[in-house]
């Protein structure tokens, strides 16, 4: 099974692998996904590390606390999701 495999080429194999998860990661980062709840009332965006880099809020939820609430969350998790 093992035959033709070469153990002094696992460690050149596993240095690929690295740089390859390094670069997936960076282009992770540079994505942005938006979620909406509420019919767009409410929107979250956050980069490919899961930070969240911007909230609009539409001003007809600003006298009502508790919907902004369930709506924010309800977006965020969303973004958590995928």
């Amino acid at each position: 099974m093992f035959e033709n495999f070469d153990l002094s080429k696992m460690g050149a194999m596993l240095e690929e692998a690295q740089k390859e998860a390094q670069k997936m990661q960076e282009e992770a980062s540079n994505k942005e996904f938006t979620a909406k709840s509420g019919g767009g009332l409410v929107s979250v965006s956050m980069n490919g590390n899961g930070e969240v880099i911007d909230i609009t809020i539409d001003d007809s939820l600003l006298d009502d606390k508790e919907s902004l609430q369930i709506l924010l969350m309800s977006a965020t998790m969303m973004l958590q999701k995928w």
